[in-house]
């Protein structure tokens, strides 16, 4: 397993490489990154355009599928009957 980061906003949810905030879902879309620096960067280009967002970079490890595990706890998967919140970035 290889150490990544990746963003997450005050409402618990995580920046995928489409641009969007997901609460749950297939962790191989969220963006991330070996590179803290990296993250960082793309952290102050969304709070430049989104200044209501508070974002923290989260420490992770990757597996060798690309699914992301959280220090505490797997990234949650979404089923049909859960309500996943989707927040486009330029809302």
């Amino acid at each position: 397993m290889q150490e990544v980061f990746v963003l997450c906003n005050q409402h618990q949810q995580y920046f995928t490489k489409a641009g969007e905030w997901i609460s749950a879902g297939d962790s191989r879309s969220l963006y991330r990154s070996s590179f803290r620096d990296e993250v960082v960067n793309e952290k102050v280009e969304i709070s430049v355009k989104n200044p209501e967002l508070r974002i923290t970079v989260v420490s992770a490890l990757e597996d060798s599928s690309a699914r992301i595990c959280f220090h505490d706890g797997e990234f949650p998967v979404a089923n049909a009957d859960s309500d996943t919140a989707v927040l486009n970035e330029e809302s």
